[in-house]
C-alpha cells in the first residue's frame, strides 16, 4: 500500500481529531497566501528506467514528497471555489 494512502486512512479512521487542527492550517495558508515550507520537503531521487544502470540517460529523477500534507493542501486549493 502507498505511503499517502496509509496516512489518508489514519486521517480517515481518527474520528476527526486531526480535522480541525489541519482545516485551521490550510484556511490561514489560503488567506494569507503563504505556505508553510516544511509542507514542501521533499527528496529527489534517481529511479531506473530501463536496464542498463551503467548510462545516466536511463534514469528519471523521482520527487518523493516526505509529507503528505503539502498535496493534500495542493488538491484543497486546485479545488477550492
Amino acid at each position: 500500500m502507498c505511503w499517502d494512502l496509509m496516512i489518508f486512512q489514519l486521517l480517515y479512521t481518527s474520528n476527526g481529531i486531526l480535522y480541525y487542527p489541519l482545516r485551521t492550517s490550510f484556511n490561514k495558508s489560503l488567506t494569507n497566501g503563504n505556505l508553510p515550507s516544511v509542507w514542501n520537503i521533499s527528496s529527489v531521487k534517481p529511479f531506473l528506467k530501463s536496464v542498463d544502470p551503467t548510462l545516466i540517460t536511463n534514469y528519471r529523477p523521482l520527487e518523493i514528497n516526505l509529507l503528505f500534507i503539502g498535496k493534500a493542501f495542493e488538491l484543497l486549493a486546485l479545488t477550492k471555489d
